[in-house]
């Protein structure tokens, strides 16, 4: 099959674990013998210094690391110069590459015009990971646009001969059950979806040395969290944890990595000002955003690693990084999370929000070094059997052939 992949966002270009897996499915179709071709932003394109072969980095963002206020005039104008480029280059991008079927990733900023444009010329398949979808649906994300200003925007669109949204809505992959189900409390019909979990290759990620096991004995325990570094990860709550593990004797010395990017500077400037004053500057560690394959190293220098988002997250993907790797895992009972994770089994789980229970499961992982080495050599054999990367592109390629053969609009040639 020629498959199209659209994104707003494609590796190296990245902000969350959308567009990782979104490469690695790209590439597992590939080595099936089908042609994908992955239409994504220029946002950043820059920065990319090697070349790229089937990759296109033509589209154009409403937004730039944030959505854009579309209340303002200005906005609006942009929005839709943004919605008339990116129609052109996908209608172009069609009439060149005649896709059997396209599957959209993330349309969050890309505008309402280009879901409408694709699924007029292939049937289409939504990979969803978060909530983009639904406030696209809506015209917005919720509270950033009047009814009369959403009204006037699509009649401008419709005026322009732009598809106002996407309505081919009946081929749904969800990467968890939790978010199905968050997508049917937002009104839309998901009877026929199907739920395809995120999945590792197990040539990056595999049970590794532990490093609970063989510290020294004058060695500080060290706690490790991986992620964006925001309030709805749970970072200021396993601040908070850190701080009163501390207390307890024979954890005095425990350390804590941050590794990732801080998301806004308020926050950061925020979280600087609470790690001072619990006076743990010295004991907490910011480490740089590092490439994928060198984030097994990270986690053999730590003994727990945390899991404390708190908003929801559908399927983290350090979260099963982490468990495929080995090492013990402390995470919060919230999201999809809750599909994968069992207490005492294959990790120690607390309420999401919840410092003093977060506080007992570090510390019970901490002086309890054998066990908590057992519970990650479980986490890392479930991962090794549920979560491979073989069995979800087998899945997607499914799912997309499927969804290619009940489609009047491709022609039989192209089908292999």
């Amino acid at each position: 099959m020629k498959i199209m992949f659209i994104s707003n966002l494609y590796p190296p270009i990245y902000i969350g674990g959308y567009e990782q897996i979104c490469l690695d499915v790209a590439q597992g179709l590939q080595e099936h013998g089908h042609t994908v071709h992955v239409l994504t932003s220029s946002f950043r394109a820059q920065e990319i210094r090697e070349s790229e072969q089937g990759v296109s980095r033509l589209l154009r963002l409403k937004w730039k690391g944030r959505f854009s206020d579309t209340r303002r005039l200005p906005t609006i104008l942009n929005n839709i110069q943004v919605e008339r480029h990116n129609v052109r280059v996908m209608h172009k991008l069609i009439e060149q590459f005649q896709p059997d079927v396209s599957m959209v990733w993330n349309g969050a900023g890309l505008g309402h015009g280009i879901l409408g444009t694709v699924e007029r010329h292939s049937p289409v398949v939504y990979y969803l990971q978060d909530m983009w979808l639904p406030w696209v649906l809506a015209f917005q994300r919720p509270g950033r646009m009047t009814k009369f200003l959403r009204n006037r925007y699509r009649r401008t669109l419709g005026r322009l001969g732009i598809p106002p949204t996407a309505k081919q809505l009946s081929h749904l992959i969800f990467v968890s059950r939790y978010l199905q189900q968050q997508h049917v409390q937002a009104g839309m019909d998901c009877r026929k979806a199907t739920v395809i979990y995120n999945s590792l290759s197990s040539e990056v990620f595999a049970l590794r040395r532990q490093h609970i096991l063989y510290r020294q004995s004058n060695e500080p325990f060290r706690i490790l969290f991986c992620g964006q570094i925001k309030f709805e990860k749970g970072v200021t709550t396993l601040i908070e944890a850190l701080s009163r593990l501390r207390m307890i004797p024979g954890l005095e010395h425990t350390t804590l990595s941050l590794l990732g990017a801080i998301q806004s500077q308020a926050y950061g400037q925020q979280l600087y000002e609470r790690i001072n004053t619990l006076d743990l500057a010295n004991v907490i560690t910011f480490l740089p955003v590092r490439p994928r394959v060198e984030i097994p190293a990270v986690f053999d220098d730590h003994d727990i690693f945390a899991f404390p988002s708190q908003w929801g997250e559908p399927f983290g993907l350090a979260l099963l990084e982490a468990m495929a790797s080995g090492i013990p895992v402390v995470a919060a009972a919230d999201g999809g999370a809750t599909e994968i994770l069992r207490d005492g089994e294959n990790a120690h789980v607390f309420p999401a929000r919840d410092v003093n229970e977060l506080t007992h499961k570090l510390a019970w992982m901490l002086t309890h070094p054998q066990e908590a080495a057992a519970i990650g050599r479980a986490a890392s054999k479930e991962v090794r059997q549920r979560f491979q990367l073989d069995t979800q592109v087998q899945f997607v390629e499914d799912f997309l052939r499927t969804a290619a053969a009940e489609s009047p609009m491709i022609p039989s040639r192209n089908r292999a």
